[in-house]
């Protein structure tokens, strides 16, 4: 039975059981490429995509502060919320693809857990009083990238910027809730007919909608880019403040600090 070695690789592929193939002039008489047997590919490239696997290893520290401020008279209201984690981020070359300029060569496995750090609720009047806090966290997936600087080899072996696609998800309902007791002012002093609600107003659902516009990305949906390059271990750094759009009914204010560490694996 013949086999075909491949220039300059030393591979070689044998025909199957009961396939009738041959190679008179380079090509496979059989109309499936199944007909032939591809053996593992050689110890010298399985060693390198193991290095390669333990050497492109990131981790993406997250930290974000949200104030909201709401509503008027009875309703006014702030709150706080603070949340962080740390965003384990390995290679995986079978994921890694090419967009918007930028090599996305690692992705989060699994859902990473997003930890409310802090979370406060307060009302400045006294016919409305907060009964209790649930603060809970969030989940978060993501994808780094980068883009090489323009020139010859020795440039564009150099890192011009980094890529982050984040993506959250609450957990429960909508992420952090709070119960609240409100009550109509009765004159000329006192509080009558109150009512108690929970209200979801978090990260979730106030700090993140203000990530939409200057992050927007025509392909990704979403891309944090305009890093500082740092180097070492400490691969760059991105503080950011969003704000929530002029004149909506709510006023957020949200400072985020991000830190990609590379990460090799033991």
């Amino acid at each position: 039975m013949p086999r075909w070695s491949l220039p300059a690789t030393g591979w070689s592929a044998t025909p199957r059981p009961g396939c009738r193939a041959s190679r008179p002039s380079g090509r496979c008489r059989s109309a499936s490429a199944s007909c032939w047997a591809w053996p593992a590919a050689p110890v010298w490239l399985q060693d390198a995509e193991a290095a390669t696997a333990k050497c492109l290893n990131f981790e993406l520290q997250i930290d974000s502060q949200m104030v909201m401020t709401e509503g008027t008279d009875v309703d006014a209201h702030t709150v706080r919320e603070s949340i962080g984690t740390r965003l384990p981020l390995p290679f995986n070359l079978g994921i890694a693809f090419f967009e918007s300029g930028g090599s996305y060569v690692a992705v989060s496995t699994d859902a990473a857990p997003v930890n409310s750090t802090a979370y406060s609720v307060a009302y400045q009047y006294t016919c409305a009083s907060v009964n209790s806090t649930t603060p809970l966290g969030l989940t978060l997936r993501g994808s780094p990238g980068f883009t090489a600087r323009q020139g010859g080899v020795a440039q564009r072996a150099q890192v011009e910027d980094f890529y982050l696609t984040p993506a959250f998800a609450p957990t429960g309902f909508a992420g952090s809730s709070y119960s609240v007791t409100r009550s109509t002012p009765r004159n000329p002093t006192g509080c009558e007919n109150p009512a108690t609600h929970t209200e979801h107003e978090n990260w979730f659902t106030s700090a993140l909608p203000t990530w939409l516009d200057p992050f927007a990305d025509p392909t990704l949906a979403l891309a944090i880019r305009n890093w500082t390059t740092v180097g070492g271990a400490v691969m760059a750094t991105r503080e950011a403040t969003t704000r929530s759009e002029a004149g909506a009914s709510e006023n957020v204010t949200v400072n985020t600090q991000l830190v990609p560490f590379h990460k090799p694996a033991p």
